[in-house]
C-alpha cells in the first residue's frame, strides 16, 4: 500500500473510496477504529454535491442582499422639533412599534394592516422590508 493511501492517526484526512465487497482483515474493534476514517465514494459525492447546492443558495442570497441594499433610495430629511428625522428612520421606527396591549397575541402583519390603512400585501412587505417577521406575534 502507497504512503499516500495510509491513513495518519494523528491528523485524519477525508479520503474518497469505492469498496467492492467486504474489507479484509478488518472485523471487530478494527472495524470501529478503521470506519471513522473511510468515507464511501458515493457519500462523499452525494455529501459534496448538497454542500455546492449551499453553497450556491448562499451566494445568490447574498448577491441578493447586495442587490437591495443597492436599491434603497436615499429619503428625505424632515425637521420635527428641532430633530432631524429621514423619513425611512421615521417609517421604520413605526414599524418597529406597532405593539401594545390591545395587539397582543395579534401577528405583526395585521398589526401593520391596522396601524397603516393598508392591504396585507403591503403589509406584510413593510414588515420584510424592514427586516421583521410578518408572522411573528406582536409583544405588548
Amino acid at each position: 500500500m502507497p504512503t499516500e493511501n495510509k491513513v495518519a492517526m494523528s491528523q485524519p484526512a477525508v479520503k474518497r473510496w469505492q469498496l467492492k465487497g467486504l474489507i479484509p482483515g478488518v472485523e471487530g474493534e478494527s472495524k470501529a477504529v478503521f470506519r471513522p476514517f473511510v468515507v464511501l465514494a458515493d457519500d462523499f459525492d452525494r455529501i459534496t454535491a448538497e454542500r455546492d447546492a449551499l453553497h450556491e443558495r448562499l451566494n445568490a442570497a447574498d448577491q441578493r442582499i447586495d442587490e437591495l441594499t443597492a436599491q434603497q433610495v436615499e429619503s428625505r430629511v424632515i425637521t420635527l422639533s428641532g430633530c432631524e428625522f429621514s423619513e425611512h428612520e421615521l417609517l421604520r421606527t413605526a414599524v418597529r412599534m406597532v405593539t401594545g396591549t390591545s395587539r397582543r397575541g395579534t401577528l405583526r402583519w395585521v398589526a401593520m394592516k391596522d396601524a397603516f390603512c393598508c392591504g396585507s400585501g403591503v403589509a406584510h412587505a413593510l414588515c420584510r422590508r424592514f427586516g421583521f417577521d410578518p408572522d411573528e406575534t406582536v409583544k405588548p
